[in-house]
Formats: structure tokens, sequence, C-alpha cells
């Protein structure tokens, strides 16, 4: 998936990790997965088209 520095973590004024950067050259393929899952999770409540 990729080393520990590939990826940069934001931290509040706690040292809570709160958000993370990506390389998206690097990973992509990894943010489309997260964002697919996102959006699937905003979806799970919808109504069925049928």
């Amino acid at each position: 998936m990729g080393e520990p520095t590939d990826f940069q973590f934001l931290i509040n004024s706690v040292g809570e990790k709160i958000a993370v950067v990506l390389d998206f050259e690097k990973h992509g393929e990894l943010w489309e997965d997260v964002y697919d899952g996102l959006i699937a999770d905003e979806r799970e409540n919808e109504p069925t088209i049928s």
C-alpha cells in the first residue's frame, strides 16, 4: 500500500488525528476506494428504485 511516510496526518490541538493527506499520484486508487465507501454509506438508507 505504501510506506508510512507516504501519508501525512493533520492533528488537532490535543494530538488527535483529524485528517490525512494523500498523494493522489501514488495513492489515487486508495482514495477511490475510500470515496466509494463513503458514497455507499450515504446511500445505505435511500429507498430502492425498482
